[in-house]
């Protein structure tokens, strides 16, 4: 996967954080739907954590001599996972979190099981390359959206969504540098890869069951797994292909579009 470019980081204005304080998930479900909605929530809280994971494998296994690539990357992990804490605790409530000994605060509701921190530190490491190529491709598929005037309706906790998007796609390549650099080439078109971003897609839809049954607005598994499945499978076309080098251009185009367009209009949503 090639390098995005040199990584930027932003900051999340107070006034999008008071907005996304003040957004319900009980309004977000009237002018979204339920699915939609538990969809959007599911990556917000799984993110929290996946983010604390990465930090304290970082920790754990610290690189001999750091990248200024790889600062920039834990710095904008560090910042999603606060942000996205403001839109989960907003719908939660402070009660869905625990104290774990290595991460810090995480969601309760997240099965552990895909990104155990008891893992060796290869597996880690692979698994967290693979889920954020995939977060590179949903960046897209998330901006492609972008303009969806219910989103606008909510313009707090889609500016959270959205700018974690962008980042997500911008620095997606480094972590699998960083697997590259210390364990070898990744084969996405082998099993291992592949079962990685089926085990995520799964979890991930699980994760979106539970939440739905904690908010009182419960789903069925067959719905949760149609939302995350059409992420994963475009993952794994590209996977197949060995052609994620030539997703750079989209992941450009989506950071691009956040920035010149989506930014502003969201921000001066919240503004006002």
């Amino acid at each position: 996967m090639k390098k995005f470019k040199e990584l930027r980081i932003r900051e999340v204005p107070s006034s999008v954080l008071g907005a996304a304080r003040k957004e319900t998930f009980a309004a977000l479900e009237a002018d979204l739907g339920r699915v939609e909605s538990l969809g959007m929530f599911s990556f917000s809280v799984f993110a929290e954590y996946f983010e604390m994971v990465l930090l304290a494998l970082r920790r754990q296994h610290p690189s001999e001599a750091p990248v200024t690539d790889e600062k920039a990357f834990l710095t904008q992990e560090a910042r999603h996972s606060a942000a996205c804490h403001v839109v989960n605790e907003t719908a939660l409530g402070s009660g869905a979190y625990r104290h774990d000994p290595c991460l810090g605060r995480i969601p309760n509701l997240v099965d552990t099981s895909l990104l155990r921190m008891d893992a060796a530190a290869e597996e880690l490491a692979f698994v967290a390359a693979a889920i954020e190529a995939s977060f590179g491709v949903q960046s897209v598929l998330v901006m492609e959206n972008a303009g969806d005037p219910r989103w606008m309706k909510h313009p707090g906790t889609y500016y959270i969504f959205l700018y974690h998007m962008a980042e997500e796609a911008e620095h997606s390549q480094v972590s699998w540098a960083m697997y590259e650099q210390n364990f070898g080439a990744i084969d996405t078109g082998g099993p291992r890869f592949l079962a990685v971003l089926d085990a995520y897609g799964r979890s991930a839809a699980r994760l979106m069951v539970r939440l739905g049954e904690q908010l009182g607005c419960p789903i069925t598994l067959a719905d949760a797994l149609d939302t995350w499945m059409h992420v994963t499978n475009v993952g794994r076309t590209h996977a197949l292909n060995r052609d994620f080098d030539r997703f750079t251009t989209a992941r450009q185009d989506c950071v691009r579009q956040w920035d010149d367009t989506w930014e502003p209009m969201y921000r001066r949503a919240c503004e006002s």
